[in-house]
């Protein structure tokens, strides 16, 4: 009876989570120019108060680095603030500490990322959107030495109405009926098959053309994410508080994940980009290990119980070495 109830409440405990992942990624979707932008940056801002700030232009020829990407790229742990477009960032993000390993400031280098960011298709701030903010700042040109680019895991892959987040919500929730076959084929949850090196590809192919157009001497990266599920597992597994959830009947789920990392490494190889493998280089140190370096759910990892599955403040920092050293410095 006990343990009915312990995992009654562990199930509520995911349920929460999934809906915050859903609401929080959601608000900072608005872009300049767009008809709900200045509604949403008005509320990320109020919602950060004087943590705003307002963005730094680069110098002449460009910014040195660019970075995109989505909440595993601003994070969101630590102190959050937002930008002039409502987008948030952490203090604890390992663009903010590359940037500091690097001894840059803002304008040499800039974290164009937003939460809930896409590639190209579904809610959400698009790659092609962040390098116009880019470019409003002065930041390509010959200048530019690196790109990073860290999208995907938000993507509306097999529908349009589809991101991850609904996705994850119904295979942790109901693996027995939100995440099966039969779940894929009545639109429920992404189809994994559909995260391809050539689909991935084709949807960064033409902004990649543009990047290398005007930062000619740039090299662009495409940024893997850390570990989530282990390579030789096919079901997830949440940590809430100090205990391990396993969720059998999750294999969609997992093979969404394994397949977006073989879509990056594949479309890195098709385009010509490099590819830095964070789920090698964290490998061992998912949220439910023995040293978790990506988060839980009310697990005491510094990101105040919400937002399951991203980057420690240690995990950032395992991150930004990596990307640091694959720049060869």
């Amino acid at each position: 009876m006990r343990s009915s109830r312990l995992a009654f409440r562990a199930l509520v405990a995911v349920s929460s989570a999934a809906l915050a992942l859903t609401v929080m990624p959601t608000i900072a979707h608005g872009l300049p120019g767009s008809s709900t932008s200045s509604d949403i940056g008005t509320l990320n801002k109020a919602v950060t108060s004087s943590w705003s700030h307002v963005d730094a232009r680069a110098p002449e020829g460009g910014a040195e680095i660019l970075v995109f990407g989505d909440s595993h790229t601003g994070g969101i742990n630590g102190r959050v603030s937002t930008d002039e477009r409502g987008c948030m960032h952490s203090d604890q993000s390992w663009p903010r500490k590359l940037r500091d390993s690097l001894g840059m400031v803002d304008g040499q280098f800039i974290d164009a990322s937003c939460w809930g960011a896409i590639l190209a298709r579904g809610p959400g701030t698009t790659l092609a959107d962040q390098v116009r903010y880019v470019e409003s700042l002065g930041g390509l040109g010959p200048a530019t030495s690196d790109i990073f680019i860290q999208l995907g895991y938000n993507e509306a892959w097999s529908r349009a109405n589809l991101p991850m987040l609904p996705t994850a919500a119904n295979c942790i929730i109901a693996p027995g009926l939100g995440c099966t076959d039969g779940a894929v084929q009545r639109g429920f949850i992404t189809d994994p098959n559909v995260i391809t090196p050539d689909e991935y590809a084709a949807r960064i192919e033409q902004v990649v053309t543009y990047l290398r157009y005007y930062a000619p001497n740039s090299r662009i990266h495409l940024v893997g994410y850390t570990e989530t599920v282990p390579e030789n597992q096919d079901t997830v597994c949440i940590r809430i508080g100090r205990t391990n959830v396993q969720r059998p009947g999750t294999q969609n789920l997992a093979a969404i994940f394994h397949n977006l990392r073989s879509a990056q490494r594949g479309a890195a190889d098709k385009l010509g980009l490099n590819f830095i493998d964070l789920t090698a280089i964290t490998a061992g140190h998912d949220s439910c290990s023995a040293d978790p370096w990506l988060t839980g759910i009310f697990d005491g990892s510094d990101n105040q119980g919400i937002g399951l599955w991203h980057p420690t403040p240690h995990g950032n920092w395992v991150a930004a070495d990596a990307i640091r050293r694959a720049m060869g410095r």
